[in-house]
């Protein structure tokens, strides 16, 4: 027997639901992340055991929060912009490559000069979105690199040095859809949905799977102006 799908009941409001489920995972998060800070506080530091048990589950946490921050960015109404200086932008990107993967490497390269980027916080999301999945894609030792290549309006590459085996994954057509198991997908849409807040773009050179380029354009609006046609968006 086959069985047909059926569509969601009439009363079920979808956003009302999504909001619901957002605000009970970040609770869970919050209350598991606490309970694990006081069972750490609790053992003994020479047992080692339930040392590596706390800190398996304390990444698990971890990563759920940042989960859960990240899904209220892709469908929530965004927080309001704030500016940041092109070399502050970069300098956090690097730092959290150091952190996160100490054994790759990134370079960057390009004119960086004082550029005051009004909508800088938002770029600095788009950027560790595009890192992150660039650097999950390949050996925990792989390389990438970063190039400035304008100012007005500011565009931004990120491509993987030729020859190495595992470049920069393709643009998804949205989220949840990604290829390789164990990642989310929601990162691309993500990066994509904060371009379409300012007007920009991201376009992929997957000519060669080898040696794949992301070019981010991130132009600059005047002063009290908004691109978002719906300003939900915004």
């Amino acid at each position: 027997m086959i069985h047909q799908p059926v569509a969601a009941p009439a009363f079920l409001e979808l956003p009302r639901l999504s909001q619901v489920i957002r605000h009970r995972l970040r609770n869970f998060s919050g209350g598991a992340g606490m309970a694990l800070h006081y069972l750490e506080s609790c053992c003994s530091k020479e047992d080692a055991l339930a040392g590596d048990f706390l800190a398996a589950m304390q990444g698990s946490v971890e990563e759920l929060c940042r989960f859960s921050e990240r899904l209220d960015l892709l469908v929530d109404v965004l927080p309001a912009p704030q500016p940041e200086y092109l070399g502050t932008c970069l300098d956090q990107l690097r730092l959290r490559q150091e952190r996160q993967w100490p054994y790759a490497h990134l370079a960057i390269h390009g004119d960086m000069p004082e550029l005051t980027v009004r909508c800088g916080s938002w770029l600095v999301i788009v950027l560790q979105e595009l890192v992150s999945n660039a650097f999950e894609a390949q050996p925990r030792d792989g390389s990438l690199q970063i190039e400035i290549t304008a100012i007005e309006p500011l565009c931004i590459s990120l491509m993987n040095p030729p020859g190495d085996a595992v470049g920069l994954p393709p643009l998804q057509a949205g989220p949840f859809t990604h290829a390789r198991g164990g990642h989310d997908g929601m990162g691309l849409a993500l990066a994509k949905r904060l371009c379409h807040a300012v007007a920009g773009d991201l376009a992929t050179d997957w000519t060669d799977t080898r040696h794949i380029c992301v070019t981010l354009r991130w132009p600059e609006l005047p002063k009290g102006e908004r691109s978002c046609p719906d300003p939900r968006l915004c």
